[in-house]
């Protein structure tokens, strides 16, 4: 999820997934939706949002509680004043990117028949992966999800 730096993908999710395909007994799949994020934010806007926590987080606390939507604004505001690239960045547009980005990663992937989800967590990733995982389980309730990672 949000906020890796996209162009340094897992090196540790792509040896976790060699490892338990090589048993021969589970398949894994990995995904990238961070890569969708910052094709619908653009990379540029993507890379400074990434290196600035609290906009990040920001941005996906409103997704994930609507009702403090307005405090989540005004914790981006403060924390794009803090980056002069980030200075006139628009809330309620990369909000609607992400929250469709997220809609079209998870509409884009049928995990019916998938066991588990699970999600690596690190670097300013709790409240996008908190936000996928809300998402996935209105449209999976029965697939159990997991979270690990070093922000774990």
């Amino acid at each position: 999820m949000p906020w890796s730096i996209f162009n340094r993908p897992s090196i540790q999710l792509a040896s976790l997934k060699a490892f338990m395909d090589s048993s021969g007994f589970i398949e894994t799949s990995l995904f990238h939706p961070y890569l969708l994020a910052a094709a619908a934010i653009g990379t540029h806007n993507y890379h400074y949002l990434a290196k600035n926590s609290w906009a990040g987080e920001a941005l996906y606390s409103a997704m994930l509680f609507p009702k403090h939507r307005e405090q989540a604004e005004k914790l981006f505001r403060k924390s794009c004043k803090k980056e002069h690239k980030l200075e006139h960045r628009n809330f309620s547009k990369y909000l609607q990117l992400l929250t469709d980005s997220t809609e079209q990663w998870i509409s884009e992937n049928d995990l019916s028949n998938f066991n588990l989800i699970g999600f690596s967590i690190c670097f300013n990733q709790l409240l996008p992966s908190l936000t996928a995982a809300a998402h996935l389980k209105k449209r999976y309730p029965d697939i159990p999800i997991v979270m690990g990672g070093s922000s774990c």
